[in-house]
């Protein structure tokens, strides 16, 4: 089976160039062999494509494999870098070795030249994949930093929420119920019946305000965390929160559930919920949609929730960006109970998460 191959290759002999190419030809090698004599040819060749190995003669009359090799250290390619020439001497072949040189092959023992490339082209890829790996795991460090950052901030303003609405609800409400109450109290320690009749008119007003605490301490719990989602479960508590979101937005969203058989616990249950109001923050903020179609499902052996928008699309470069947090933490969410998340966005036309999880136990 031939192997493609292409060879920069900087050398002046035409002849030597048909001898390498022939070498490479007898080692079953389809090879793309681009032959360059000048400093402007090789960084033209360089910009022009990619290339799988450069083998370059040591001395040219104007250009040589010392130059050849600066230049491509300088453009920051990782790529394997042959010396194929005649004899230049120990010290020289040193030198150009340390220089970064990967090997030095003589024109008169060309057998060496394909187990040598081969080797370094191995070389090259395992660079390639560490560097690969070393920048995702540094990406991944520093979005798992912002999220963390995010997710502190985003505690902060509940907390500062939940203040705010305890200060200026219950706190109001209460302040007039102490008034109330020290009204009243005034009136039936007086001894004049028109004032202890006021005091049992008072009594309705006092109780609108119970009334009012009551509803208070229900919306904060509400938003805290659905008491329908321990109630009723998570297929209820997500069509409760699609037609609050509807409420909210104007944003049109209808659910599909065929989740009879839906098993998961309450770790499962919580994520996937918060995975879905996340969903629908995103979507309100940053969709510019006008309808989300909803679907749950329980397969038996794992729970599908899909979500897709007919909005501008999400883009690739912002499914991975840094700046993506949101998507950061519903993936993270996922990952933590052995799931996944998939988004899949179409320019003008919506993006659609689907969220899977395995079933469990119970």
């Amino acid at each position: 089976m031939t192997k493609a191959l292409s060879v920069l290759l900087v050398e002046d002999s035409e002849r030597d160039a048909l001898l390498i190419a022939h070498e490479l030809r007898n080692h079953d090698y389809t090879s793309w062999l681009k032959r360059v004599m000048s400093e402007k040819g090789f960084v033209t060749a360089l910009k022009e494509q990619s290339w799988d190995v450069i083998l370059a003669d040591y001395s040219l009359p104007q250009f040589g494999a010392i130059a050849a090799l600066e230049l491509l250290q300088k453009s920051g390619l990782d790529l394997p870098f042959i010396i194929v020439s005649g004899a230049i001497g120990e010290e020289t072949a040193v030198a150009a070795m340390k220089a970064g040189a990967h090997d030095y092959i003589m024109k008169d023992k060309l057998t060496r030249l394909v187990p040598a490339l081969e080797r370094e082209m191995r070389d090259a890829k395992v660079r390639c994949e560490r560097k690969q790996a070393e920048t995702e795991l540094r990406n991944s460090r520093d979005q798992l930093r912002a999220l963390a950052a995010r997710l502190q901030a985003v505690r902060e303003e509940e907390r500062k929420l939940i203040a705010r609405d305890i200060h200026d609800e219950l706190g109001q409400t209460l302040t007039a119920f102490k008034f109330g109450l020290s009204w009243i109290r005034d009136r039936l320690e007086s001894e004049d019946a028109s004032s202890r009749r006021q005091a049992l008119q008072k009594i309705p007003e006092m109780t609108a305000l119970v009334d009012t605490t009551v509803k208070t301490v229900r919306k904060l719990c509400t938003e805290l965390r659905p008491e329908i989602l321990d109630g009723l479960g998570l297929s209820a508590a997500i069509e409760w929160q699609a037609h609050e979101f509807s409420r909210r937005t104007g944003i049109r969203c209808a659910v599909t559930t065929q989740a009879d058989g839906l098993i998961l616990d309450p770790d499962q249950t919580t994520a996937t919920f918060r995975i879905f109001q996340e969903i629908l923050t995103n979507i309100a903020r940053h969709a510019h949609a006008s309808r989300v179609n909803v679907r749950l499902e329980a397969t038996g052996q794992e729970v599908i929730l899909e979500a897709s928008d007919n909005g501008r699309g999400i883009r690739e470069s912002e499914i991975g960006g840094a700046k993506s947090l949101g998507l950061v933490g519903m993936r993270e969410r996922a990952l933590l109970l052995g799931g996944a998340l998939q988004l899949r966005g179409v320019p003008g036309k919506g993006t659609t998460v689907t969220v899977r999880l395995p079933q469990s136990a119970g």
